[in-house]
């Protein structure tokens, strides 16, 4: 439609002759934006991986989706010691987290476990992570893990297309009581679910009015008003949670398991994180290996919110009970996952 509608303009423009190259001229700000609107590499962020496309990994990888650890992860760890960087990535990030990690591999022994995740190298192995070469994502991901990154680095992971870890480099800075998150309140690529951290200094700093204003533009259910204000109005998180972009994979997850209860199981998935900061860092391993829908729709994505949960603390009655009068729909999900483990 939009350059339908700029062949239109031209022909018009083009008819007077006498204001061509003043009206031309004029048009100088629409032609640029429609060549940005339609020009492909602004959708191309996500960088290519080494290896990503080769058959033997796509099969790998599409076992692992459907959550078929013990035919996937033996052959994504052949495929890293050939030297395959998408499997190696894969592997280093499933290592590093472990609501990545079903039952088979984690009930292996630790010594096979270690075998199958990392390659040879320390007590333990070493992450296969810092053996992919130049993969700007892992590098600057090792980065912040190794505290070599600031906040100003970390956004680079929105120029990558990788909106998870964008959130999962800033919330692990503000762990290791990072600052300055304030000086890129007007950087385009800072998340707004992350707000709460500049807002965080600006309520060190007094700034109570503009604080206040930026407050009262959340959605009244946004839990980011919480961590500011433990006072504050707070609205039904369930329709934040049905409007929200983050956790994908919740929402299908309820959707799929509790369409019934839909709203008040994503209030359980959203308790049984164990708070924003860990729910805000749910998501794909890695968006330029598996983009956030497909992990979202996988029964891997779903799964890993069950695991999540399950990480935060040991599934016993006392924990199980509020989960379930919040959605028992939700707690039967949780408790048939921890039954695997």
């Amino acid at each position: 439609m939009g350059l339908g509608l700029l062949a239109m303009a031209l022909r018009f423009r083009l008819n007077d002759r006498m204001g061509c190259a003043r009206r031309i001229k004029s048009l100088k700000p629409l032609l640029l934006a429609l060549i940005v609107l339609f020009n492909p590499l602004q959708f191309a962020k996500a960088q290519q991986i080494a290896g990503q496309f080769d058959p033997a990994f796509e099969t790998a990888l599409a076992l692992w989706l459907d959550d078929d650890e013990e035919t996937a992860l033996p052959a994504l760890a052949g495929l890293a010691r050939e030297g395959n960087i998408a499997a190696r990535v894969l592997l280093g990030m499933i290592d590093k987290h472990s609501a990545l990690q079903g039952p088979w591999v984690s009930l292996l022994p630790k010594g096979e476990r270690v075998a199958l995740l990392r390659t040879d190298g320390g007590l333990s192995g070493t992450s296969w992570l810092r053996r992919v070469g130049d993969v700007p994502a892992v590098k600057l991901w090792l980065d912040i893990l190794d505290s070599k990154a600031d906040v100003a680095a970390a956004l680079a992971f929105a120029d990558m297309g990788e909106a998870r870890l964008l959130r999962a480099g800033l919330i692990a800075l503000e762990a290791r009581q990072h600052t300055g998150f304030e000086a890129f309140q007007n950087d385009p690529r800072y998340p707004g679910e992350l707000r709460y951290l500049i807002w965080r200094e600006w309520q060190k700093d007094g700034e109570t009015l503009v604080l206040d204003r930026a407050l009262s533009k959340l959605p009244k259910g946004d839990p980011q008003r919480r961590i500011i204000q433990q006072d504050a109005p707070q609205g039904r998180v369930e329709s934040w949670l049905l409007a929200t972009k983050l956790a994908p994979s919740l929402q299908t997850l309820c959707r799929a398991g509790c369409a019934d209860s839909l709203p008040s199981c994503l209030r359980a998935g959203y308790q049984t994180m164990g708070g924003y900061r860990r729910f805000a860092t749910l998501g794909t391993p890695l968006a330029s290996l598996i983009p956030e829908a497909r992990f979202a729709a996988s029964a891997r994505g779903q799964a890993s919110v069950l695991r999540r949960g399950l990480l935060y603390a040991f599934l016993t009655e006392e924990r199980l009970q509020p989960i379930a009068e919040t959605d028992a729909c939700f707690a039967n999900l949780l408790a048939q996952e921890g039954q695997k483990f």
